[in-house]
């Protein structure tokens, strides 16, 4: 039998070789990547059935969306990876994280060019943004810079937060 050729392996009887029924549950055995997060949105296949989903931090799913989103307002805490639109918007959503640095291609790789992030004022984590990207729309709240006294400098210059610039990028 030669180790490179799958012809040999088992098959069920519907053309999956035994290969293919011990992912799975391999995959099930293996810690979620989104652990620490209550919910996750994202649109990877390897987490979704559909376009999109949100996902607990067992990697369980707990909603799908059958088409690309425009607009999410569902509760999430990371934004893994964006739709394939045009732009999209996360609303009030309780977002503390954009990218997950042990899997930073599946946000960096998202072709979506445009991104609104409002009311989500405690992000301030991680913010990695795709290499596509070139117009990002950061609104924590609507009265955030008047009421606290904050700036853009404010955002940019913590030290808590890590930022991955596109070079694309054309606004923010």
């Amino acid at each position: 039998m030669d180790p490179f050729n799958n012809s040999d392996a088992l098959e069920d009887g519907r053309g999956n070789s035994s290969i293919d029924l011990v992912m799975p549950s391999l995959l099930s055995s293996l810690p979620c990547i989104f652990a620490g997060f209550a919910s996750t949105f994202t649109c990877d296949r390897r987490f979704c059935p559909t376009e999109c989903c949100i996902v607990d931090d067992a990697c369980r799913l707990l909603q799908t969306y059958s088409s690309p989103p425009t607009v999410v307002n569902d509760p999430i805490e990371l934004l893994h990876s964006l739709p394939r639109v045009a732009s999209v918007t996360f609303q009030g959503n309780g977002l503390r994280q954009i990218g997950l640095p042990t899997d930073a291609t599946a946000m960096t790789s998202s072709p979506t060019p445009s991104m609104w992030v409002r009311a989500n004022p405690h992000v301030n984590g991680t913010v990695l943004l795709p290499a596509a990207m070139t117009h990002v729309y950061y609104v924590p709240l609507t009265t955030w810079v008047l009421s606290r006294n904050r700036s853009f400098a404010d955002l940019v210059d913590n030290p808590l937060r890590s930022f991955a610039w596109p070079e694309a990028l054309r606004s923010l």
